[in-house]
């Protein structure tokens, strides 16, 4: 499987926050660009930044994106944090745009994906979108550990998240025999 790509991770955040007034919520972002791999991953077979999820309380978690947003140096390698510095600002919640997004670090696809993503959900709040990440199969594998207290979180697994969420949620009913090649597209990758 690829690697991490921090610099798509930090313009997908930039742009998140470009197309929300400049500035947004953490924890909303977070959901956002979960969403956008999860679409991505299930129509062209791979994600977008490549992230470590897991299943935690409030929902699926890049976990290495989320290191950047916390600047926590225990996570996010230096090149990570000060490729952040230049693009973002953030406080304990929130973070900002500072310059202009560098979209030539995306494909055509991660562009469709992310805006696909944030024109669907970008105007939900970070609670909504909390709540709407608990209703997919990926997460609802690990709520009762969770909830039991029985682990903070856990290692999410992609090829769950080709797994249906059901009609509710538009971006994600693909056929059967399509998301079926895609899944096994993605598997030959590993």
């Amino acid at each position: 499987m690829r690697r991490f790509n921090h610099k798509k991770a930090v313009q997908a955040l930039n742009l998140f926050a470009v197309r929300g007034g400049g500035s947004m919520n953490k924890m909303k972002a977070l959901k956002l660009m979960w969403l956008a791999d999860r679409f991505h991953l299930r129509k062209y077979g791979r994600t977008i930044i490549f992230d470590f999820y897991v299943a935690m309380e409030n929902g699926p978690v890049p976990s290495l994106t989320r290191d950047i947003l916390q600047q926590n140096a225990m996570g996010a390698s230096n090149e990570a944090l000060e490729y952040s510095n230049k693009y973002l600002r953030t406080t304990q919640y929130d973070y900002s745009s500072v310059a202009n997004t560098n979209e030539g670090v995306f494909s055509s696809s991660d562009l469709e994906a992310l805006g696909v993503v944030f024109d669907t959900y970008g105007g939900l709040g970070k609670y909504e979108l909390r709540d709407l990440t608990h209703e997919f199969p990926e997460w609802k594998k690990w709520e009762d550990g969770i909830k039991n207290k029985k682990f903070k979180s856990h290692e999410m697994d992609y090829n769950d998240f080709f797994l249906s969420a059901g009609d509710n949620h538009a971006l994600f009913t693909d056929d059967a025999e399509t998301l079926g090649l895609v899944q096994a597209l993605f598997s030959k990758q590993k």
